[in-house]
């Protein structure tokens, strides 16, 4: 009977080998498969990490994410440690002594806030703190941590000594999540420790404002930033638009014209960082972005106020507006309009938002120089951008006052825009 087996052996193949043949293959390929995720996946086994790496974790069952949700702090998992009310409650105690757990003190603490939070939303701050005035007990013992003291007896909850600080990696990030051990680190940051072992957990995490950039409709998934945000988990994000450059410039330019408040607007805001800067100046003032979540990350950001954040389209705004603005802004706009990208012409664009300027507008575009413009806007140099103001604006004066830092590292092909002041008189 001439079947497979026969021939495998007239062959002078061995049936086991047939059958081991595949198998060898597959588990070739798993070591291949293994050794990629060894290197994507953090270590299981302790590692010493920069105090300054840790970020708040959550309470009892609850992780950072779904803590910030349930009570309505979407930055406390983007809150270092050492920023947390656990480090403060020790440097408290380190110059008020005893007092501070004194009735009356100590629920003023944030502390104890913290702690009152947790029993709100589960019904008990380690399990035997059920009550707000068992709170203390938790307090006494973290003091005792705080001075190396002997805790005796070991009380439900807490980690027996020697036992690991457990984290969970930020993705996107060096930053780690504290999962277990908030009261540990926080005594071993106010000793003084720079580096300290933890256990870092297999899953990678994002925090709620690394998922809502992420979902900034611009960047389309990009790990990387528009404006500057100076959180610990995206420290280490690219950098689209340095900003302060030009903010630098634009103040010096409006001081030298003595104007020191009035209106402002920035055109095409994104997440709101002018908009932010030129308030504190003393501004009243608003920016208009489409993008709902590049507001959204303004807002928990910069502490920007859905008052002074319009979400609407440029061109809308524009045609529907009846206000002037002291001083406008209009950063990287637009090029998209030149492009033919737009429902009216770069020259419409330029007029509307003349129409609306009362002293001095801001601007920069797309330039020639860089790689992604080279061959669609040839004509689109700094000479050629100045003409065009004046041909199609009404301002005196067109004024050349800076360049853009922002040709580094990724893009350092782009960008290096020469900055523009259009001024009434």
């Amino acid at each position: 009977m001439n079947n497979g087996l026969n021939l495998a052996t007239r062959n002078g193949y061995r049936t086991s080998a047939l059958i081991k043949a595949p198998y060898r293959l597959v588990k070739r390929k798993l070591r291949v498969v293994k050794g990629k995720l060894r290197g994507l996946l953090p270590s299981s086994r302790p590692i010493r990490v920069s105090t300054t790496r840790l970020l708040r974790g959550g309470e009892t069952m609850a992780s950072a994410a779904q803590y910030a949700l349930i009570t309505g702090q979407p930055l406390l998992p983007s809150t270092p440690m050492e920023k947390g009310p656990h480090v403060a409650f020790l440097r408290e105690y380190a110059i008020e002594g005893d007092k501070l757990l004194s009735p009356g003190r100590f629920e003023q603490t944030a502390y104890y806030r913290n702690a009152m939070e947790s029993m709100r939303y589960f019904g008990h701050y380690f399990p035997y703190a059920k009550e707000p005035h068992q709170i203390v007990l938790v307090a006494q013992r973290f003091i005792k941590q705080l001075l190396n003291q002997e805790i005796v007896p070991e009380l439900p909850g807490h980690t027996k000594k020697g036992e690991p600080i457990n984290v969970r990696p930020i993705r996107h990030s060096d930053c780690f999540e504290v999962i277990d051990g908030n009261h540990r680190v926080a005594a071993a940051i106010v000793r003084g420790e720079k580096c300290i072992e933890v256990l870092p957990q297999q899953e990678a995490v994002l925090t709620p404002m690394q998922d809502l950039l992420l979902k900034v409709l611009w960047q389309n998934g990009r790990v990387e930033l528009y404006q500057p945000i100076g959180l610990p988990e995206v420290r280490t994000w690219p950098l689209v638009r340095r900003c302060a450059d030009r903010f630098a410039l634009m103040r010096d330019l409006l001081q030298s014209r003595q104007i020191s408040g009035g209106s402002y607007v920035d055109l095409g805001s994104s997440y709101g960082w002018f908009v932010a800067q030129m308030r504190a100046l003393g501004f009243d003032a608003y920016g208009v972005e489409r993008d709902p979540i590049a507001i959204k990350v303004g807002e928990l950001a910069y502490d920007n106020s859905k008052d002074f954040l319009i979400c609407r389209d440029l061109v809308q705004f524009l045609r529907e507006s009846t206000r002037k603005f002291d001083v406008v802004s209009c950063f990287s706009v637009a090029h998209h309009f030149a492009l033919g990208r737009a429902s009216i012409t770069a020259e419409e664009f330029i007029g509307m938002i003349d129409r609306v300027t009362e002293k001095v507008l801001f601007f920069d575009t797309g330039q020639n120089h860089e790689e992604w413009f080279k061959e669609d806007l040839q004509e689109w140099d700094a000479d050629f951008i100045e003409k065009w103001l004046y041909k199609n604006t009404t301002f005196k004066r067109v004024i050349r006052f800076g360049t853009d830092s922002d040709a580094v590292g990724p893009f350092e092909k782009n960008y290096g825009r020469t900055l523009f002041a259009c001024v009434r008189e």
